[in-house]
């Protein structure tokens, strides 16, 4: 990402942030509301991009397929592949997904997929129709 003036040239985040977080970002940046009852998944991100570390805006990410629902979760440095046989590995040491150490972390495994039915429990649970929302005015 480049913003001259604002964030360093040539600097790296490791912290988990996606397109999605743009939008609550962009709001803040320009100094918009976002109204409270109305549920957003993004985070805002601007102390990341500005480099202020110090400041961890999400813990987890969760990876959504449009026809087959929640596919992954992500939790620091584990990502949880769901399914029959659940995928895990450890992205701080294998960052190209090649190692499944589902057998020997069955806890995080266990907690993971929890945290995904929780999750999922969640999405359900606060539905919106899908389609064009009428501007209030």
């Amino acid at each position: 990402m480049q913003w001259k003036g604002m964030i360093k040239e040539g600097s790296v985040c490791e912290q988990i942030a996606a397109s999605i977080d743009f939008y609550p970002t962009l709001a803040k940046l320009i100094n918009i509301d976002l109204k409270e009852e109305r549920i957003i998944d993004g985070v805002d991100i601007t102390n990341l991009l500005l480099g202020k570390k110090n400041r961890i805006p999400r813990k987890e990410f969760f990876y959504m397929d449009q026809n087959r629902g929640l596919k992954a979760i992500r939790s620091e440095n584990w990502k949880l592949f769901l399914g029959e046989k659940p995928i895990l590995y450890n992205l701080k040491d294998d960052i190209g997904e090649r190692q499944n150490v589902a057998e020997k972390h069955t806890e995080i495994v266990k907690q993971l997929t929890q945290r995904s039915k929780d999750f999922e429990e969640s999405l359900n649970k606060n539905k919106r129709r899908s389609g064009l929302i009428p501007i209030e005015q």
